[in-house]
């Protein structure tokens, strides 16, 4: 139903469109010029929802092309545009970056507390093609922004900025650039603890966040007893933040990273304990088994390798071995792993896999 009366709407809106064109046509102004961009604007969201991705583009493409006489009306509309392109449409980042040196000067002058969003989301576009330098760059250009600009911006710019520095933390840590991911989640914290507004949903979930990947980020630095710190904070947030999202993946995540930081230092029963959390948790995720609960089966079967106790470590070897089995099938390269593990400490000769940072 949902889809038929978004097709439908199109209809109406192009309808829109021609009046707005054909007003604006007639008698050219500000306000005639923005309503025809909004209109271009409000049906590639519509294509967009609609999965046609292509014809999204097709339509804030037309909408730069509309003409104005008004510099600043068109650098702004450009700037509102830039942003549609980057959020919503995963655009061509080449005709982003040809948009964004239009309106660049504008945003800069008249709204300041756009710029980190801006940067950040350029960022980590363009990480994620391969061109790390350019992103490197553009999340320095974030950072370097005044954090009192952000503060005194509105709640939603606010908790969007903390998103997109959650991001470019997330970009960060998968290339291992852990030191600037914690210049980033520290500048993240310093935005959300502005959002401690009581009654306001959103907040809770990006302090969350802003603890659980600092526990990341200080694990990976070796600072195992802060990042046990960090990551118990994010898990009293849980009860603030259940009723904010549904999917609780992060809370395995969560618990599995506490769980890590536990063996490194030593903390084998704390670890177990650890792990058997996150193993609940996944388990109620996907009932019918999944990797992940798999690959929890073999860290529990490390920490009991280094408690000496080959009875624990056997049957979590046995019990990995067989999802990964279920999960990826015999013949698969971690299926085949696990096997070799099992078969190992079941003969006695130890369990030859490394330990894993991660159990995704």
């Amino acid at each position: 139903m949902y889809f038929k009366d978004l097709s439908s709407s199109l209809a109406t809106l192009n309808q829109a469109l021609r009046i707005r064109k054909k007003l604006y046509d007639e008698n050219p102004s500000s306000n005639g010029y923005r309503n025809v961009v909004e209109c271009y604007c409000i049906i590639a969201h519509v294509h967009y929802d609609l999965g046609n991705n292509t014809e999204s583009g097709k339509c804030l493409k037309t909408a730069l092309e509309v003409g104005t006489d008004c510099d600043q009306e068109r650098s702004l509309a450009h700037g509102l545009i830039s942003l549609e392109l980057l959020y919503y449409l995963n655009a061509d980042e080449n005709m982003y970056m040809t948009l964004l040196e239009s309106c660049l000067p504008v945003i800069k002058e008249n709204y300041k507390s756009l710029l980190s969003i801006v940067y950040l989301g350029l960022g980590s576009k363009q990480v994620e093609s391969g061109k790390y330098e350019a992103g490197l760059a553009s999340f320095h250009e974030a950072l370097a922004i005044e954090l009192q600009v952000t503060l005194e911006s509105n709640f939603a710019i606010r908790l969007t900025t903390v998103s997109g520095y959650i991001t470019m933390v997330e970009t960060l840590f998968n290339i291992e650039k852990f030191k600037l991911a914690g210049k980033a989640i520290d500048r993240a914290f310093q935005i959300a603890e502005s959002l401690r507004i009581p009654e306001v949903d959103g907040q809770h979930l990006g302090i969350f966040r802003c603890y659980y990947w600092k526990g990341r980020i200080q694990i990976e630095m070796h600072e195992y007893m802060t990042a046990i710190d960090s990551l118990k904070c994010a898990l009293l947030q849980l009860s603030k933040i259940l009723h904010e999202f549904s999917d609780t993946f992060d809370v395995f995540e969560c618990h599995s990273a506490i769980a890590t930081a536990y063996f490194f230092v030593g903390y084998y029963k704390d670890s177990l304990t650890s792990f058997y959390d996150a193993l609940s948790v996944i388990k109620y995720l996907f009932p019918e088994g999944s990797e992940n609960e798999a690959e929890v089966y073999v860290a529990v079967a490390k920490v009991a390798q280094e408690m000496k106790n080959k009875t624990l470590e056997v049957s979590n070897l046995r019990f990995g071995y067989k999802m990964h089995s279920k999960v990826l099938g015999e013949n698969h390269s971690k299926t085949e792993i696990s096997y070799i593990a099992y078969v190992r400490a079941l003969m006695g000769q130890g369990n030859s896999l490394p330990y894993n940072r991660h159990t995704k």
